[in-house]
């Protein structure tokens, strides 16, 4: 049996990026260090490269195992003689990694490249996208609209994809749900709707801090007992249900009933701004199978419902009406700027972020959406369908981007 043919990156030499200078992190200044935050106490973390003058690279925190690959790479190595120095684990998905994210560049026709301009030596393993729900379709349009919008840093690219499908808020609206008060009687929530009986049954009101703005929340009122290690359940995962604004309150009288004995909490957008926004419903589970069982029973209860759409979710049923997700675990979360990313603010993130860098690059090897979506494939995300893998979050990152 003949052995496989080598991919152009797997043919390829090998070097770190002589544009970057490592610096550990006992060497950094306070104020970097109070930049980076906890990750300057993590074992498996070991310090940061900065980019030389006019490079046009970003700062990457790195893992130790990244640093000692760097410091190998000083001089052009072929990429089979890497694989030892590389944990067993996703490997050559490790490498192709690190060269689209520049910190190591690949020899292609004389020449070192990295990042976009690196892409020729990945299309045999970038297959065209085949979006499968409208969700998917939507998700895609957001990031076309992300790529041709111009803005000034990555941060404000991300807030707008994130923000991709909000319908605007007319005074009609305003009008209408101008404050938390008038969105629970819109809702039936108050103390004299018609649902209040059954909602102080099964819920309790959880939105009672004043730092916490956006929401109407409730938590069950007998919380289940879990055998789960804190480790284990960390993982959130989000069923969004998602109407027509002028549906939202027979999506959440059903999602009130159908979340009974199965969600551990939900929210409702608490004012215009709220129930404009696609992700107006949300409901935390700490089992995936729950959160199918509840999508079902919601399901059912609003057949032929209109629906909005939540961008950057996985579609369940309903042509967008329902759809998850699920929050990074603190394990995924190492640096103090991005703590408590939810599961779209991770995925926006790192889409913008390699939009951003596929701009900059200003090279025609690749349309920037399409670099980013081969980025955020190499993070674990099913980008047909939008969905993370379940048996776990996300491979290790081997090194973080700074924010912008």
């Amino acid at each position: 049996m003949g052995s496989r043919e080598l991919s152009p990156l797997e043919a390829a030499n090998l070097r770190a990026n002589p544009s970057y200078r490592f610096v550990a992190f006992d060497r950094l200044t306070a104020g970097q260090r109070q930049l980076l935050g906890d990750l300057c106490n993590d074992p498996d973390a070991s310090g940061i490269l900065l980019p030389r003058k006019r490079s046009g690279l970003t700062i990457k925190a790195i893992s130790r195992p990244v640093a000692e690959l760097v410091r190998a790479l000083r001089r052009p190595t072929a990429f089979a003689s890497l694989l030892p120095l590389v944990p067993a684990s996703g490997r050559e998905q490790t490498l192709w990694t690190l060269v689209l994210d520049g910190i190591l560049e690949a020899e292609r026709e004389g020449a070192f490249v990295c990042g976009p301009a690196a892409y020729a030596l990945f299309a045999a393993h970038d297959p065209e996208p085949q979006p499968r729900t409208r969700i998917a379709r939507l998700s895609l349009a957001a990031l076309r609209y992300g790529e041709a919008l111009e803005v000034e840093s990555v941060y404000k690219l991300s807030a707008r994809l994130y923000f991709y499908n909000r319908q605007p808020v007319t005074p009609a609206w305003l009008a209408r749900l101008p404050d938390p008060e008038t969105v629970a009687r819109h809702l039936g929530a108050d103390a004299r709707g018609r649902i209040a009986t059954a909602l102080r049954r099964n819920w309790l009101r959880a939105d009672r801090d004043p730092r916490r703005t956006g929401w109407l929340e409730w938590a069950e009122r007998q919380p289940r007992p879990t055998s789960e290690p804190p480790a284990r359940a960390a993982p959130a995962y989000k069923l969004y249900v998602s109407p027509d604004p002028a549906f939202v309150r027979d999506a959440f009288e059903a999602a009130a009933a159908g979340l009974c004995g199965l969600a551990h909490a939900f929210k409702v957008g608490k004012d215009a701004f709220g129930i404009l926004r696609p992700d107006k419903i949300v409901a935390y589970f700490s089992r995936f199978d729950e959160l199918r069982e509840a999508a079902d029973r919601i399901a059912r209860r609003l057949h032929g419902c209109p629906a909005h759409g939540v961008p950057f979710t996985a579609e369940i049923e309903g042509d967008g009406l329902l759809s998850w997700g699920v929050d990074p675990p603190p394990s995924a979360q190492v640096l103090g700027w991005r703590e408590g990313e939810s599961w779209r603010l991770w995925v926006t993130n790192r889409l913008a972020t390699a939009l951003w860098s596929a701009r900059t690059a200003r090279t025609e090897a690749v349309a920037p959406w399409r670099f980013a979506l081969l980025r955020l494939r190499l993070d674990g995300v099913d980008t047909d369908a939008w969905s993370a893998p379940l048996t776990h979050w996300h491979p290790s990152r081997p090194h973080e981007d700074p924010p912008p």
